[in-house]
């Protein structure tokens, strides 16, 4: 009986999550595709840059906090951890937004939009995690997809209704929706007034998963930007951001299984349970993996000439190399959990910034001769080390034969 509870509870939370992701997913898409089409390439360049930089700067913003409120929730000891990371984002995003005002680089008041933005972003999340932390993934699917209507209500008004269109305004439509958005847990109490509560051990915590952020971010992030300064071919990046896009969507639609079973793998105390979950649901995504990247194969540039117009015809032979490095990527996303799961946040750490070190020396080498392709290559070798990386930790803690406890 407990099984079959069991059971249920995982087809609810995932009928919840991949009704909401595929809502998210979808109007997501929907939005890129109208930017790149009404911006144009290089304009879409543009905004995809400032957006990769300013997706930098959330990184510090977020401070590791939304991944430790995620599994202190798990055990009902998170509510403390709020008021701390609010302050964090407040102090932070400040910070930031002074550097730019006073600095003023090329592009200055759209990048400073968009620092203050993903301020706004980080603060949304902070309520997701607590919600899926809690397991009330029902809440969270609902919230996620009232996010998500409001910014692409906005930001496509800031697209069609005003005559300038500039990067600034997206950005500025995107935040008065999340401004909005946030009303609703502020009057629940889920985010209350910033204050600073030190605890070292949640401390040291919260600066490995920054380290790990900071890491996966440059990984995720760099290429556009390298691409932008080490690329000869200004398309490039309008051409490799309208692929990743397609990427982004599809990694999208796997994140609701990774976060469930997180919560599953972080419950289950016998080692047993634990590694036979986290084996089956590797293969699984092996298995997914393999169905997209052979879809990608056959039809991903008919894809984008489809969608996104013939301007996009080069993103069209990125896609399906892109989405060969889905068969690293897929399977990632439970091993990394897994590995948070058993507290091995510190090797994963390690491995997190080994990577993106190797990610960013191969986008410089491969950039400058092979443009957007080489950027390509690079990510799928990149995911292919992450990948023999977190096997190993976790293939340590297995034959180690300590047991799965995470009291």
């Amino acid at each position: 009986m407990r099984i079959n509870t069991a059971s249920d509870s995982w087809r609810k939370n995932l009928g919840y999550q991949w009704a909401s992701t595929l809502y998210v997913a979808v109007l997501g898409f929907v939005v890129s595709v109208l930017l790149a089409r009404e911006l144009g390439v290089e304009d879409f360049g543009n905004y995809s840059y400032i957006l990769s930089l300013a997706g930098i700067f959330l990184i510090f913003q977020d401070g590791g906090y939304k991944t430790l409120i995620f599994r202190e929730s798990v055990d009902d000891s998170a509510q403390s951890l709020l008021s701390s990371g609010v302050m964090h984002v407040v102090s932070i995003t400040v910070f930031g937004a002074l550097a730019v005002f006073l600095l003023q680089p090329q592009r200055w008041l759209a990048i400073l939009t968009a620092v203050c933005c993903m301020g706004l972003v980080v603060l949304s999340g902070f309520v997701s995690s607590l919600l899926k932390g809690r397991g009330d993934f029902k809440s969270d699917a609902a919230w996620r997809m009232v996010i998500r209507s409001l910014t692409a209500c906005a930001i496509l008004s800031a697209l069609f209704l005003y005559e300038d269109g500039s990067v600034t305004s997206l950005f500025v439509g995107w935040s008065v929706a999340l401004v909005l958005a946030l009303i609703w847990p502020i009057v629940k109490g889920y985010l209350s007034w910033p204050s600073f509560n030190f605890k070292g051990e949640l401390f040291r915590a919260s600066m490995v998963f920054l380290t790990i952020d900071v890491a996966t971010v440059f990984y995720f992030r760099s290429d556009i930007v390298l691409l932008e300064y080490f690329g000869h071919i200004k398309s490039d990046v309008g051409q490799y951001s309208a692929a990743y896009r397609v990427l982004e969507g599809v990694i999208l639609l796997a994140t609701p299984v990774a976060q469930i079973a997180f919560r599953s793998l972080r419950l289950r105390q016998n080692q047993k349970e634990f590694f036979g979950l986290l084996s089956w649901l590797v293969l699984v995504m092996l298995m997914v993996a393999s169905i997209i990247a052979v879809i990608g194969a056959f039809f991903g540039g008919d894809l984008m000439l489809i969608v996104f117009g013939e301007q996009y015809q080069y993103a069209g032979e990125l896609l399906p190399l892109l989405l060969f490095a889905m068969l690293f990527i897929l399977p990632n996303y439970i091993l990394t959990q897994g590995t948070i799961a058993l507290n091995k946040e510190i090797g994963y750490a390690k491995i997190a910034v080994t990577v993106a070190l190797l990610n960013i020396v191969l986008n410089v080498w491969l950039i400058p001769d092979f443009g957007a392709m080489g950027a390509a290559w690079a990510t799928i070798f990149s995911e292919g080390v992450l990948c023999l990386g977190l096997g190993l930790v976790l293939w340590r803690e297995w034959i180690g034969g300590d047991s799965a406890n995470r009291g």
